[in-house]
């Protein structure tokens, strides 16, 4: 039993794994993290999942139609974004005609406006998952081949007797230690690229979710909610080391922290430095913050234990 798990194609420099979703300015290719992190909870249950990153291999709707064709995938995730809502429905409708799939739709639009997202559709979604996706998926290929209720699966929306049910939300994955690190291995980390990081790069995202409300981004809002949840810091050091071991190359470049903010947890960005020190990893590192998380005896911390950069996120000019 074959499972896809597909960043699907749209239009040229879409780059759907960013705050905002969108043709990026810079031509940045990003990797699809959380879809990664949903294969791994896959594999690790025994499923035989792959996952596809269809920008990264510059592939469109052609290739889509004939990995489809030639895999006969009884289940299809898909991620949805509000610009590419339509498209994203449209890659449902082939993997439809092609091998009649079961689809499964996660990510940010299908997860704030549901009912509307399973209504356009016209029945090439089965069912869509609410916010944070990565046990949800798991669990709903778990009760469809156990022949379970759909019901007994928080934080997922579906069509039954043709009416739409909501089950109750999904609580927010508060062990993320537990999680397993996500399926880089089913991707090609150097095809990857930014310009503000150094080449090549790979994703750490050490904790989830964040109190801010930017204007730009929707992780917060529609995805991973205003708590800032943690990793502990050796497992996030555990997984950098991990990723040297395994993709040396990446040491000529840099590990990148993806959380929404990573400097608004002081003690325990202080843990992960000291932990970085403590194991002489020597790696070159950049992270996330704002501008009002200023904190001089963190930042020489951070440069001590291999910060490189702080990314951070300007709403306006104009403090007002």
């Amino acid at each position: 039993m074959k499972i896809l798990v597909i960043n699907e194609p749209f239009v040229p420099y879409f780059c759907r794994t960013q705050r905002w979703a969108a043709r990026t300015r810079g031509r940045v290719l990003r990797p699809p993290d959380w879809l990664a992190y949903a294969t791994a909870v896959l594999e690790k249950d025994g499923f035989d999942a792959e996952l596809y990153d269809f920008p990264a291999r510059n592939w469109g709707k052609p290739q889509l139609r004939e990995l489809i064709r030639k895999k006969q995938p009884r289940y299809v995730v898909l991620d949805s974004t509000t610009p590419s809502i339509y498209s994203d429905i449209e890659c449902a409708g082939i993997a439809k005609e092609e091998a009649d799939s079961v689809i499964i739709m996660v990510g940010p639009h299908a997860s704030a406006v549901p009912d509307e997202t399973l209504e356009i559709s016209k029945g090439k979604i089965d069912i869509i998952v609410r916010g944070e996706y990565d046990y949800s998926v798991r669990d709903i290929i778990r009760a469809l081949e156990d022949g379970s209720n759909l019901e007994n699966v928080p934080g997922i929306s579906y069509r039954k007797k043709g009416q739409i049910v909501h089950t109750p939300h999904r609580p927010l994955i508060e062990d993320l230690d537990a999680l397993p690190l996500p399926a880089w291995h089913q991707l090609d980390i150097l095809k990857y690229y930014a310009g503000d990081k150094l080449y090549p790069y790979m994703n750490i995202i050490a904790g989830r979710g964040c109190p801010f409300r930017c204007i730009f981004c929707l992780w917060p809002q529609v995805m991973h909610g205003r708590h800032y949840r943690l990793r502990s810091a050796k497992n996030v050091v555990d997984e950098m080391e991990y990723n040297l071991s395994n993709w040396p190359k990446i040491k000529k470049g840099e590990l990148f922290f993806e959380d929404d903010t990573f400097t608004i947890n002081r003690e325990r960005a202080f843990e992960i430095c000291q932990e970085l020190l403590d194991r002489k990893l020597g790696v070159t590192w950049s992270a996330n913050a704002r501008s009002d998380t200023y904190d001089l005896d963190l930042f020489k911390k951070m440069k001590e234990a291999g910060c490189r950069d702080l990314v951070v996120g300007f709403e306006s000019g104009d403090q007002a």
